[in-house]
């Protein structure tokens, strides 16, 4: 049975009606904070705010919801857990900000080398300005590349020497040799000295290098250095009988192991002298046999028999010479070989480095603008997109190297050979065959690779 109704004072029917009225605003606004901390989506979020103040009893109470909600985005934005939810924010609206996980990698912006150079001062450096005055190749032509390049970048020279056939010879050899490091001196280069097996006498035998016969002369010519006042600071990089694995040498009695032994006495004679020095190898990327004389006969091989005796505590790096090839232009059959990853033999790289436990590599190659010139049915010109596609793979193989050793020198062989017995033109500065652009298809490299730590230097013009 129901109970009657009991009469209440005016009072107490307020303070009842007020404890109903904050309950369901409590109930409401917990709701409301749930939704806000979830990150509820835009049209929810609004429903769910609108819903809380209609449902008021009066003008008051939904003025009140009003400020009340209010109150709570302030505190709740306050508290770092309110996000804008706005799908074209306002200048004066906080967007959300993304984690990493779900930020998108930015898509670089192209590098532009022309308008970079562009924008660099044409004023020359008292040091390019200098080199520029020299009469001595190497020098002059380091000097036309950062004027082109308008920085310097060029700290070493390649220059090429032979080798003494006695004592007596080693004398006047050495002497001018020591006139040309102080020549480089002065101008803030120090030279990777190429020695190749050539005397006054021609094409040095391995097998006599190895068994000593030029040992004596070799030992006088670094005495004689010293006495010319060349520092061992001077010395640079010296690579004796660079390429031994090609048919160019007089190796037709020799085999690998000769080839290692010469350098061994070689690199001990300069070291018994300049005992900090610094002496490498060069291997090219193609092999042939000791007595082949077809250059078609090439092949990517090991290296190891030309390092398994090697005394390797005395090579300081390791030297690679590769270039890209193509066939004549209208020979049939025969693929061009263009991935630097090939012609520089990267797999029989990483072998010989691991090997000789050294981290300096050394890299000689380039890209050509014209072969086969001398033959006009035969003769092929890389258009600008090409060669410059050949040196991306180039600059990114070399990066590579980076990644994996301390040091890393690449020299850019850009002389214009056109004229000789090669038939080719390596050259990158404006000439007959090359047009304004494909400077710039090598100094975006030179840019790359020096922006990523690599030593750069460049040989010929």
């Amino acid at each position: 049975m129901p109970t009657a109704n009991k009469k209440t004072s005016p009072a107490k029917d307020a303070k009842n009606l007020t404890y109903k009225l904050y309950h369901n605003l409590v109930s409401q606004y917990t709701h409301l904070f749930a939704l806000i901390n979830n990150h509820t989506r835009p049209m929810g979020l609004t429903y769910s705010m609108v819903i809380v103040i209609i449902r008021q009893p009066n003008d008051k109470m939904r003025l009140l919801s009003s400020l009340t909600i209010a109150i709570s985005v302030i505190i709740a934005s306050a508290l770092g857990i309110y996000r804008s939810v706005s799908v074209h924010p306002t200048k004066t609206q906080t967007t959300a900000i993304p984690s990493a996980k779900d930020t998108p990698t930015p898509t670089p912006t192209p590098l532009n080398i022309k308008r970079l150079i562009s924008e660099r001062s044409e004023a020359l450096t008292p040091q390019t300005q200098e080199r520029l005055k020299s009469n001595t190749y190497e020098i002059y032509s380091s000097g036309k590349y950062e004027q082109a390049y308008r920085q310097e970048f060029i700290d070493k020279a390649m220059i090429f020497t032979t080798m003494p056939v006695d004592e007596y010879d080693a004398i006047p050899m050495a002497t001018k040799m020591a006139a040309k490091i102080h020549e480089l001196e002065k101008h803030d280069l120090t030279p990777i000295v190429i020695v190749e097996p050539d005397s006054s006498w021609g094409l040095l035998s391995f097998k006599e290098l190895a068994n000593g016969l030029y040992t004596k002369g070799i030992s006088r010519y670094f005495e004689i250095l010293k006495l010319r006042g060349v520092e061992e600071e001077a010395l640079g990089l010296w690579i004796p009988f660079p390429e031994p694995n090609v048919p160019h040498w007089n190796t037709q009695d020799s085999t690998p192991e000769d080839y290692a032994l010469a350098v061994n006495l070689y690199v001990s004679a300069m070291k018994s002298v300049y005992p900090s020095a610094k002496a490498g190898i060069l291997l090219n990327s193609m092999s042939y046999k000791p007595n082949d004389t077809n250059w078609n006969n090439g092949r990517f091989v090991s290296f190891m028999p030309y390092l398994q005796k090697l005394d390797a505590n005395q090579i300081d790096f390791f030297g690679i010479q590769g270039f890209p090839w193509l066939p004549r232009a209208k020979q049939r059959n025969v693929s061009a070989i263009t991935d630097a990853q090939t012609f520089l033999a990267v797999k029989f790289v990483e072998e010989a480095m691991d090997y000789l436990e050294t981290n300096y590599l050394f890299v000689n190659t380039g890209v050509f603008k014209s072969k086969y010139v001398n033959v006009a049915k035969d003769k092929i010109t890389l258009k600008v997109k090409e060669r410059d596609s050949i040196m991306q793979s180039i600059t990114s193989q070399i990066l590579k190297f980076k990644e994996k050793y301390d040091t890393v020198l690449v020299n850019y062989f850009a002389e214009d050979k056109s004229q000789k017995a090669e038939a080719t033109d390596w050259s990158f500065l404006p000439n007959q065959n090359n047009g304004y652009d494909d400077q710039f298809v090598l100094f975006e490299s030179v840019y790359k690779l020096t922006e990523g730590g690599v030593e750069v230097t460049i040989f010929g013009l």
